[in-house]
């Protein structure tokens, strides 16, 4: 076995022949463990949703199953766009989602943002995935309705230009007076375009 993915009542496993194993479904049967045949051979990733399965083929193209009863909220329905090109799947509860190898990559993949009160200030961390196309960051602090940027130069991103991940810290040491303080962080794209990546707040 190469993968396995878990459903609400059913498992899939993926062989290292390429082919597609699915079993469970005993009370919620919508059809998501009935492999079909294109699912045989070939494939390189699987995804469970709810009441479906979704396999990646070799050749960038989605094979979805299931979503028999009243489940069918067209997760299944792969459309046009997932006939090929399709390098990554994934499943929700009642959606699919699919990567296409073809497209940019994003400017900025933001993992985690956090705070966490020390006797020195409030420490900010977040963690990316992916500075493809992102030069720096900006702390933005907002407390009793006034926004303050925390950082006098842009913070400069580690892997600017590739798609490695990298981790950053910062100390506000105002932070530590108590209070309600809602902290954001604005990514700055190389060439220019701002944009608000994510928010934590502090109690």
């Amino acid at each position: 076995m190469v993968a396995v993915a878990g459903g609400l009542a059913h498992s899939l496993a993926l062989k290292s022949d390429g082919s597609v194993l699915a079993w469970g479904c005993s009370s919620f049967d919508d059809g998501q463990c009935s492999v079909p045949a294109g699912a045989a051979s070939g494939v390189v990733a699987i995804a469970a949703g709810a009441y479906h399965s979704l396999a990646l083929k070799s050749n960038g193209s989605v094979i979805a199953w299931g979503c028999g009863s009243g489940f069918n909220h067209g997760q299944c329905t792969v459309p046009a766009a997932a006939a090929s090109g399709i390098s990554a799947i994934a499943a929700g509860t009642y959606h699919s989602l699919a990567i296409d190898e073809t497209s940019a990559p994003t400017a900025v993949a933001l993992q985690t943002f956090s705070t966490i009160r020390t006797r020195v200030g409030i420490r900010l961390s977040w963690r990316t995935t992916n500075e493809a196309s992102i030069a720096g960051f900006n702390l933005y602090r907002s407390s009793h309705g006034t926004l303050t940027r925390l950082n006098r130069q842009l913070i400069p991103a580690e892997h600017a230009g590739s798609t490695s991940r990298s981790t950053y810290t910062w100390l506000d040491p105002s932070g530590g007076q108590g209070g309600k303080r809602t902290y954001e962080l604005q990514t700055i794209a190389a060439g220019g375009t701002r944009t608000l990546a994510g928010t934590t707040t502090l109690g």
